[in-house]
């Protein structure tokens, strides 16, 4: 990735009498320090500290149970582990890797390298089906928010650079500066590591020579270099390392042996060491008992700080990787109704003695029953069937067995007023309607976005080389779909809740099937879009200012007439699909296109004036369909 960069064009300054950083990297292995040594993230983790740091957050992770949760109306959750995604992320990850390796890469490589990255495979109905991890010093995001285009460019072993969307990619980010790249802790602070590195050095060779220190060799008079050189390697072969320690020496001709004294105090070579390791656990919040760093354990702290680790150091780590899985994994129109979790219960239990009372707790106040505090101990449910019953404080009595009485002395609640106005209540449903539907349309809009900075490279490099534009564009029709289908399908989520409401649909009754969904509409749209887009390019007299038109307007303008005209098919399907039996156009607006089909009624089915099923007339058009 390094040489990649060197050899770019913004890097052609670089040269070898004023080499750039990502030069020098690329031909030494690493980053320069003020100690002399060449370091990279790989080398680094060769310091015990930082592997057992990775270590622990790593085995931390990946013994935790991650549910899927979906998410009610109301707020409450329902546990979804037979959920193909749920599976994918507890059992095997790809056919060569299992969930428990993979979950365990994740914080290595985000506290190591910044970032976190696999290519996730999915099958036609876009459920993944596979993540492939990928080394992240072999990966470069390349987003342009000018052109809303976000790619991730890996570099292979064979030296070819792969292109990956990034709806096909799993980013997690660590520390960031910008919140669009993480930033390498180890490579941050590189000068740390490159002392722990050197000071590991210098005590091995200290070792080596039998935990002696160096001394001089006195001849009288002169010496010629060549019985220099000999007197030299004769002590080194003879009394060098720790297999030579404890001989006898025996020197002639007047030499003698005169050893240089160290005073270990003042080399502080521990102390240098011992911060080192502190150093980085400040870094990474890791309690250093967690090191077997004791200094300032005791039995009193070790549970507080074995918590404070989980609270604040773990559990960030584990919301930044569950929101990430939320938005790779899940179209953005299940982003609400969606949720990983870690489970993080046992590890921030105290003694057995303390969890005791809090479940005893938890059962005087009717918070759990006692089969949930057993499921969680790993036992049955109790055979006599009560165990799922919630108790209360007084005299642990089931909840709810003393219904107070009603009074029969009491007025009764006055009943609703039939002659209350139905039309003003039509109108609030169908005003919710309304905010529901375009408070997506910004979704939709982005959306064509980078299609149409898709689309505008595809034209640019077929253009280049002399290829078929309509080959070129149609074979992207696919790439288009995946980007307006989570679009559109989030907006019909929203109009779904908005249209049960304003029909009155209790919770249920469940939605029928319609044919109006998110993907086959994104299919349409996109063979709709690429035939508009060959029409208007053939017509033009210069691709290159088309090209710049529809960056600067056609995004804004193709999406709030698509917007409007899916909106009108979704809630023609789903009204009939409810039982309505006639549809009325109703203007909204100062629509000028429309004045013979305000207040039309027709059966569902037909057709309003000008053969339309429904909205939008033309693209000026914002009228809407109602229930008669």
């Amino acid at each position: 990735m390094f040489l990649a960069d060197a050899l770019s064009p913004r890097q052609l300054r670089s040269n070898l009498e004023n080499p750039s950083v990502p030069l020098i990297e690329a031909f030494t292995g690493g980053m320069s320090t003020y100690t002399g040594r060449f370091v990279s993230e790989q080398t680094l983790t060769q310091l015990s500290v930082v592997f057992g740091i990775l270590k622990i957050y790593s085995e931390s992770s990946r013994q935790l149970p991650l549910n899927l949760y979906r998410i009610a109306a109301d707020g409450s959750r329902t546990l979804s582990n037979d959920d193909p995604r749920s599976r994918l992320l507890n059992f095997a990850v790809n056919p060569f890797m299992n969930a428990d390796v993979f979950r365990g890469l994740i914080l290595s490589h985000v506290l190591g390298w910044g970032n976190f990255y696999a290519e996730i495979e999915f099958n036609q109905a876009m459920i993944p089906t596979a993540l492939w991890p990928l080394p992240p010093s072999r990966v470069q995001r390349k987003l342009d928010l000018a052109r809303m285009s976000d790619l991730y460019e890996f570099y292979a072993d064979d030296g070819q650079t792969i292109t990956i969307p990034a709806e096909r990619m799993l980013h997690v980010i660590g520390p960031s500066f910008d919140g669009y790249h993480g930033v390498s802790p180890l490579r941050h602070f590189k000068q740390t590591g490159a002392l722990g590195l050197a000071l590991e050095e210098y005590t091995a060779r200290f070792a080596g020579n039998d935990m002696q220190p160096t001394g001089v060799l006195l001849a009288p008079g002169a010496m010629s270099s060549e019985k220099r050189t000999s007197l030299l390697e004769g002590w080194r072969e003879g009394f060098s390392g720790m297999e030579n320690k404890h001989k006898i020496a025996v020197l002639s001709g007047g030499v003698e042996y005169k050893q240089i004294t160290i005073d270990p105090a003042s080399s502080q070579l521990l102390e240098t060491r011992k911060f080192t390791n502190e150093e980085f656990c400040r870094l990474y919040r890791c309690p250093p008992h967690m090191l077997a760093i004791l200094d300032q354990a005791s039995f009193n702290n070790v549970e507080i700080l074995d918590i404070g680790f989980v609270k604040h150091s773990l559990r960030p780590l584990l919301k930044a990787i569950e929101c990430a899985l939320i938005v790779s994994l899940f179209t953005p129109g299940d982003w609400m109704r969606w949720r990983f979790e870690h489970d993080v219960s046992d590890l921030l239990q105290g003694d057995p003695e303390k969890q005791a009372k809090v479940d005893e707790l938890h059962v005087r106040i009717g918070a759990k029953n006692s089969n949930e505090i057993r499921r969680r101990l790993g036992l049955n449910p109790r055979a006599d069937g009560l165990g799922d019953r919630y108790m209360q404080s007084v005299q642990f009595m089931v909840a709810g067995a003393d219904e107070p009485e009603e009074d029969p002395d009491a007025e009764p609640e006055p009943e609703a007023d039939d002659g209350a106005d139905e039309r003003s209540v039509q109108a609030a449903r169908s005003r919710l309607r309304i905010q529901k539907s375009t408070a997506l349309r910004g979704l939709v809009e982005a959306a064509i976005s980078r299609v149409v900075a898709m689309e505008e490279r595809e034209v640019r490099a077929a253009t280049k080389k002399n290829r078929d534009l309509g080959q070129a564009l149609r074979g992207r029709t696919a790439d288009m779909t995946r980007q307006m289908a989570p679009a559109l399908e989030a907006t019909r989520e929203q109009l779904v809740e908005a249209i049960r409401a304003e029909l009155g649909i209790d919770d249920e009754t469940p939605t029928p099937e319609t044919k109006s969904g998110g993907l086959r509409s994104a299919t349409w749209w996109a063979n709709r879009h690429v035939a508009e887009t060959l029409r208007v390019l053939e017509e033009s007299d210069s691709i290159e200012d088309q090209l710049e038109e529809f960056r600067s307007s056609r995004a804004a303008a193709e999406a709030a007439s698509e917007h409007r005209r899916f909106c009108s098919a979704v809630a023609a399907d789903l009204f009939a699909a409810f039982g309505v039996r006639k549809l009325r156009w109703v203007v909204v607006g100062r629509c000028k296109s429309c004045g013979d089909r305000e207040n039309q009624t027709v059966q569902v089915g037909q057709r309003f004036a000008g053969a339309k099923k429904h909205p939008p007339f033309d693209q000026d058009c914002d009228c809407m369909l109602f229930p008669a």
